[in-house]
């Protein structure tokens, strides 16, 4: 459980400073922009998820891989750690308040012989979403963040999880 809540801090490490890195100009059009299609795949250890086109990944470190859309505030962080979670929902919650998301928007999430809990919501002019994902013995966890959007590209990236 220790080395979950160390690489949940990590986690929000990176969605924080990955917001910085990535500042849209004060003088830009401030627009919603339209979200991009998933029509590529980002591959993570023995998983994979849908993605959007012309995504760049750094090299993966403890288990973490994360990936951003130049020119974009969309970023992909997913991890993948040995592990038993009993209560799921605890933890997804957990992970959320940590991430400033509200846990009570919690949604269970069934998909491709995965189960687990994801909210989405609002975090400034951003979406982020957050995901905890069982597979046996393996917690599967991906942060999205976008551009706020009609329509979310973060529970689609989720709902398409799916083994190598």
């Amino acid at each position: 459980m220790k080395k979950l809540l160390t690489i949940l801090a990590l986690l929000v490490a990176v969605v924080v400073t990955g917001r910085a890195q990535t500042e849209i100009p004060a003088d830009s059009v401030a627009d919603t922009p339209a979200a991009p299609a998933l029509d590529s795949q980002f591959d993570f250890g023995a998983y994979k998820v849908s993605a959007p086109a012309g995504l760049m990944s750094t090299p993966p470190a403890n288990g973490t891989y994360q990936a951003m859309l130049p020119g974009t505030t969309f970023r992909l962080v997913a991890m993948v750690v040995d592990g038993k979670a009993r209560k799921l929902r605890d933890l997804a919650a957990n992970g959320a308040k940590s991430l400033r998301l509200d846990p009570d928007k919690l949604k269970e999430v069934r998909a491709a012989g995965f189960d687990g809990h994801m909210v989405t919501d609002r975090r400034g002019d951003l979406l982020v979403t957050y995901a905890v994902l069982r597979d046996g013995n393996k917690l599967v966890t991906l942060v999205v963040t976008e551009p706020e959007t009609l329509q979310p590209l973060g529970p689609r990236v989720v709902q398409s999880l799916a083994r190598n």
